[in-house]
């Protein structure tokens, strides 16, 4: 920094100096008035050497020894180059009236007045003379003239600590040379390593600043005065300290480009390696901008033309992405069309979307099973939503909202009886479903229906169950008639299990507690025949972190239902406590990172729901199916938007309320779809998806 102050202080001086006090010095005759200053009136070149000669040529002697300044050409110096002229200045106001001491230049000068004020004494060090003016006989400094090792360090190795621009008057070396503070050569204007380009090129100004905290210390500015570079200091680099480190590395490793400003049309600009090779351009943008304007076609702008067919993310604007992803389903369903003896299982994870039947999923698994065929009815839940969460449970006295399965047609009883208590959303459960009931009782049971198997096909159920291992349970096939063998349910925490005796023809069934703590899930229904199984997994209510929040255990549970694709159908409820899209993009990751670690063979899909009829909710649906197919896309995960079947969102009152008699698409919940309109259009949408390339 003390470099940094000397020439600053040089820069003050220079700017007293500047333009008409230059022109005055460089060009009034020797009888013309003094020039005045701020710092006091000064000669002119003229009467200088008229001084000079009479009274201080050992001084001139000294200074042209030292080839500090040659007087004879001091005028054409000045209109050379500025920078010899300032030295001369100086060195010829430094050296007028020298005195070897201090107290001698006060003595012999007069304190007050327009003349006789100012005196030099030898300088030290850097200094060879030193300026003083007479204030009522206190010695002010004024200037002071460089020593021939001083303008050595300056035209050669520099001391600043920043990179210095010299012009040189030498016709053997470039024109000028850009120089780190170690004497480094940093850039040559022009490099004469490279051929021919002086003549096809013009070049670019440089101009150094004093100015230490805005532009940088050296600009590089073509010839229609546009900034094309600049290059700062260190000590500018370093305000910003978290990026000192990496600012001074690239300063000790950097190899260094020249720049030319080229007459070749095509390319203005060029950076060039030490190495001659061409690094890069700079170029006109006219031709961009026509390019960009063609493109734009009949929009106003290129964004507004790809904004009507693609999604901010740069996929197709359609509600549907990666649909080649679902292969394994579109490679069975040929198979179950061809008539060969083989199935698909779709297990529906998420929320109350997928968990309540009437919305959707009973409606996608009639026409799945309808066009495929039927190979059983898969997952019946045991689980409910509502309050309370437990109590003494009859035939007349059920909970509301027991889960069951996707086809009510088919298994048409699903019966909590005894005193069952319900862990609802809970993932340590770690069952397919974030669901379990549990009991103590002894003959408390589950009843539900088991569908009859079509032709000569079998019948099985197997039994999802989470417990502390003390559980021991009887199952009956005829109602509660007779009843097997006592069942250990020996596991401590969840597993599952195959139930031997399903009769092929169907029946009401009954797993009862005989003993211990006994832990339900649900049931997977289930048979030999070709075609579709669907399990409905949903948990109503449940959050996209809950999904997320499963054990391990969960894993083997998954793999052991047998799914070919899982579909996940969240963000509804993240939405109620205002989740962040990125923490539901997160959780979703989560989700499928669990299934792929145990079926990567398995097909994966994301379904976004459309934006419902809250006014009170503060992240927008939109942002949430932004965020999924942003995750969803990269990974080949099948991506569903359902916004873009129910229409705008920013128009969704006119669009698809509950409320337009025209298309009330959503129900009076203003939450969920609407079953006979809104859930049918899910469930099409969704079977396309699956069947359609």
């Amino acid at each position: 920094m003390a470099n940094q102050t000397q020439r600053l202080e040089i820069a003050t001086v220079k700017a007293e100096i500047g333009s008409d006090i230059l022109s005055r010095f460089s060009n009034d005759p020797v009888d013309a008035d003094p020039i005045p200053t701020d710092s006091g009136d000064i000669q002119n070149l003229k009467q200088m050497a008229a001084v000079i000669e009479a009274d201080g040529q050992a001084a001139v002697d000294a200074a042209v020894a030292e080839g500090i300044v040659d007087l004879s050409g001091s005028v054409a110096s000045a209109d050379e180059s500025a920078a010899r002229s300032e030295i001369a200045a100086s060195v010829s106001a430094a050296s007028a009236k020298q005195y070897l001491t201090v107290a001698d230049g006060l003595a012999a000068t007069s304190g007050t007045g327009t003349t006789n004020r100012l005196f030099s004494v030898p300088g030290v060090g850097n200094d060879y003379s030193v300026q003083y003016r007479n204030d009522a006989g206190v010695a002010v400094q004024l200037n002071s003239a460089p020593s021939s090792t001083k303008v050595q360090k300056i035209a050669g190795p520099n001391p600043a600590t920043t990179p210095q621009v010299f012009e040189s008057l030498d016709d053997t070396i470039p024109p000028a040379l850009l120089m780190d503070p170690g004497g480094k050569i940093l850039a040559v204007f022009p490099d004469p390593r490279i051929d021919g380009l002086e003549e096809t090129s013009l070049k670019s100004g440089v101009f150094e600043t004093l100015d230490e905290v805005t532009e940088g210390e050296v600009w590089i500015r073509d010839a229609d005065g546009k900034i094309v570079a600049r290059l700062a200091s260190a000590s500018i680099a370093v305000v910003v300290a978290a990026l000192a480190v990496e600012v001074n590395q690239v300063q000790n490793t950097a190899v260094k480009s020249d720049f030319y400003e080229t007459l070749d049309p095509a390319a203005q600009v060029m950076f060039v390696d030490e190495a001659g090779k061409v690094l890069g351009f700079i170029q006109s943008t006219a031709p961009l901008t026509a390019e960009l304007a063609s493109a734009a076609g009949s929009r106003t702008t290129l964004t507004e033309r790809l904004a009507s067919g693609l999604t901010p993310f740069g996929d197709v604007l359609s509600p549907y992405a990666n649909r080649w992803s679902v292969r394994d389903a579109r490679m069975r369903f040929e198979r179950l069309l061809a008539g060969e003896s083989v199935q698909w299982v779709l297990a529906l994870l998420g929320d109350s979307y997928s968990n309540d039947r009437s919305f959707y999923s009973q409606t996608l698994a009639k026409r799945l099973q309808s066009a495929y065929g039927m190979a059983g009815a898969g997952w019946v839940g045991f689980g409910w939503y509502s309050s309370p969460v437990s109590g003494t449970w009859t035939a007349g006295s059920q909970p509301v909202g027991i889960a069951g399965g996707v086809r009510t047609d088919l298994v048409p009883i699903c019966q909590i009886i005894g005193t069952w208590a319900c862990a609802y959303n809970s993932p340590a459960s770690n069952v397919p479903a974030l669901y379990k009931v549990t009991s103590s009782t002894p003959d408390d049971y589950v009843r539900f229906s088991v569908p009859a198997a079509s032709g000569a096909y079998a019948n099985s159920c197997q039994l999802f169950y989470s417990g502390d291992g003390t559980g021991v349970i009887a199952v009956s096939w005829d109602d509660g008639a007779t009843y097997g063998a006592n069942i250990a349910l020996a596991t401590v925490g969840a597993d599952n299990l195959t139930l031997s005796g399903v009769p092929a023809a169907g029946c009401t069934a009954r797993i009862k507690v005989v003993s211990g703590s006994v832990g339900l899930g649900g049931v997977d229904l289930k048979n030999t025949a070709p075609g579709v199984r669907v399990h409905k997994l949903g948990s109503s209510g449940a959050r996209s972190v809950q999904w997320a929040g499963v054990g391990t255990p969960w894993r083997t549970q998954m793999l052991a239902l047998g799914s070919n694709c899982h579909q996940v159908l969240l963000a509804t409820n993240d939405q109620t406590d205002s989740s962040s899209p990125s923490s539901v993009a997160s959780n979703f990751a989560t989700v499928f990172t669990n299934l792929d670690a145990v079926m990567p063979w398995a097909d994966k899909v994301l379904v976004m729901p459309a934006e419902n009829q809250r006014t009170t909710t503060t992240v927008k649906m939109t942002q949430y199916a932004k965020a999924g197919r942003e995750f969803a896309v990269p990974k080949d995960i099948g991506f569903v938007d359902l916004q873009y079947v129910f229409g705008s969102p920013d128009n969704f009152a006119f669009a698809y309320a509950a409320a337009n008699p025209a298309r009330p698409w959503y129900a009076s919940d203003l939450i969920h779809p609407d079953g006979p309109t809104g859930g049918r259009i899910i469930a099409t949408t969704l079977f396309n998806f699956y069947t359609q390339l």
